[in-house]
């Protein structure tokens, strides 16, 4: 039964669990970096090997950095989203697209208000200008006429200071006509005194 349950089983190998992949022992480990720290060595003594007199005529090395990609953004934007971080994302920027349009409101509103004040206060202005347009107007008038009434004043006083000469001419004439025909009734001494 022994050898039948071999052969048995050696005969039906397919039934066999597939043997793991070998493991790579701590000795082993040291050998594979012994290979890497080996290439490395020789790249290095490869550099040396240019840094020989005969390579100093020979163009130079120009260190260029290695050509490995930086796989940091790329797993960012490649990284497939769950829905539920989808979801999470989409509030979020649906937040902040509220909150931007409600700051949109009330900047518009106080500029409609600024507006409005700076109309309010542009009517205002214009106002107090008319006003002052007229005050001038009223004032300029009023000196006018100040300065036409101070004239007339003088005129008329000038017209009665020449009336009052004139009289007291036409009475002295009168004086002067009466002197004579008093002198011939003796009543010269009154009007001599």
């Amino acid at each position: 039964m022994s050898a039948k349950s071999k052969s048995a089983l050696s005969g039906t190998p397919n039934t066999k669990p597939s043997p793991a992949p070998p493991r790579v022992s701590k000795s082993n480990r040291g050998v594979a970096k012994y290979g890497a720290d080996s290439t490395s060595s020789l790249q290095t003594a490869g550099l040396s090997v240019d840094r020989s007199p005969k390579s100093v005529t020979s163009k130079p090395t120009v260190d260029r950095p290695s050509p490995k990609l930086s796989t940091t953004p790329d797993k960012k934007s490649t990284r497939i989203l769950k829905p539920s971080e989808l979801q999470a994302e989409l509030s979020t920027v649906q937040h902040e697209l509220k909150k931007a349009n409600e700051k949109l409101v009330l900047v518009e509103k106080e500029k409609a208000k600024a507006l409005n004040e700076l109309n309010e206060a542009q009517r205002l202005f214009e106002e107090a200008s008319e006003k002052l347009r007229e005050a001038l107007v009223a004032q300029k008038r009023a000196e006018e006429n100040s300065e036409i009434e101070k004239f007339r004043a003088v005129e008329m006083e000038q017209a009665g200071i020449e009336a009052a000469q004139r009289k007291e001419e036409e009475w002295q004439k009168e004086l002067e006509a009466v002197k004579p025909a008093c002198a011939g009734c003796g009543c010269s001494t009154i009007h001599h005194s």
